[in-house]
């Protein structure tokens, strides 16, 4: 004869610390009326059941320290936190919907498991670069995305600064070979790379935030870049100002399914093609050059769509025009960029940029 196991939790909170927990086969969990239900175990975490939880807070602690623990079944949870230097592993599915804390060890997602985090990206911060996800992390919607995620040798994040469009889920992976090539003599690959699983990475179209990895260091005469690849040659999606020597933030937005991290001693530049003339937040209010400031000469052009010159400036980046911007009618134009080491010795880029309508 089976046993039927029933737990009713109503406005409570429920703490089980450092045992094992487990769920057994047939066992039916069910909690009403905002509880908060705490689990805190070195031990496995198994789940057997069919549980029901209805406006439950279910806060997991692993906090295994030198042995394996293993985590198994399906589970729905507020909080995941780890906090016992150990690894974790996960062997069947877990959605989290709150909140990542990461404070002290790994969470490792074995093959055919599943791991996705619904919660604001602000709420998955790893405490330091012990303490991540190794294996595929998938999150949901538009904004910003955090994944603190690694590979079996170091941490790894990968952070979307702003995801447009409602878009499916989007998975990432962290590995540590190379994952593209290139034919840049002046361009160096970094060890590692980041694979996202969507069906069309097009739709990301949002600029990305990457670390540069520990074991590498840059040149005097190398500057850091973000790189992508859609299994062909490495696109160089370059670097805005104020990227430090510890991580990378590209100046155009990623729309492939593998980034890294290159070292590049030919600096190019990248102009922003949105311009939002009335101080729309999010985007930028005036035309937007990225690694200008490298060169020692700049000459930028501004042309209507008929390619009658409206605006010129040199040395465009040392004044603020957003004045001139404001007085533009919303459409299409075309910016001309001159730029080198001196007025005789310079290459030129040119871009399409759209003023959009303003609010």
């Amino acid at each position: 004869m089976k046993l039927r196991l029933l737990f009713v939790i109503s406005s409570a909170l429920l703490t089980c610390a450092h045992a094992q927990f487990v769920v057994s086969e047939n066992a039916v969990m069910t909690a009403a009326n905002n509880p908060i239900v705490s689990v805190s175990t070195p031990g496995a975490v198994i789940n057997n059941s069919d549980y029901r939880f209805d406006n439950v807070r279910f806060y997991l602690n692993l906090t295994v320290t030198d042995s394996d623990q293993t985590v198994s079944g399906n589970w729905s949870l507020f909080n995941l936190q780890i906090s016992g230097g150990g690894e974790t592993s996960l062997s069947d599915t877990m959605e989290v919907t709150n909140s990542f804390t990461f404070m002290e060890g790994t969470l490792k997602v074995n093959d055919k498991a599943s791991l996705v985090y619904s919660g604001s990206a602000d709420n998955a911060k790893s405490a330091n670069e012990l303490s991540y996800v190794i294996g595929p992390v998938t999150q949901r919607g538009p904004g910003p995305k955090f994944y603190p995620i690694g590979t079996e040798m170091a941490f790894a994040w990968i952070e979307f600064l702003d995801i447009e469009e409602s878009i499916e889920d989007v998975t990432v992976e962290a590995f540590d070979d190379v994952g593209m090539t290139t034919t840049d003599p002046s361009l160096r690959i970094l060890q590692g790379y980041w694979n996202i699983e969507i069906s069309d990475p097009s739709k990301i179209n949002s600029q990305v935030r990457l670390p540069l990895p520990l074991t590498e260091t840059l040149g005097d005469d190398e500057d850091a870049v973000v790189l992508q690849t859609d299994n062909q040659l490495a696109i160089n999606l370059g670097s805005i100002p104020g990227s430090n020597l510890s991580e990378v933030i590209s100046a155009s937005p990623v729309t492939s399914k593998v980034v890294a991290v290159g070292a590049t001693t030919e600096i190019d530049i990248t102009i922003h093609e949105l311009i939002t003339p009335h101080g729309s937040p999010d985007v930028f209010d005036q035309l937007e050059i990225h690694n200008l400031t490298g060169f020692a000469y700049n000459k930028v052009t501004l042309l209507d769509r008929y390619g009658v010159p409206l605006k010129e400036w040199e040395d465009y980046a040392a004044s603020d025009h957003s004045d001139f911007f404001k007085t533009l009618s919303p459409g299409n134009y075309i910016c001309i960029v001159e730029y080198g080491a001196s007025k005789e010795n310079v290459r030129k880029k040119s871009q399409m940029v759209t003023v959009l309508k303003s609010r």
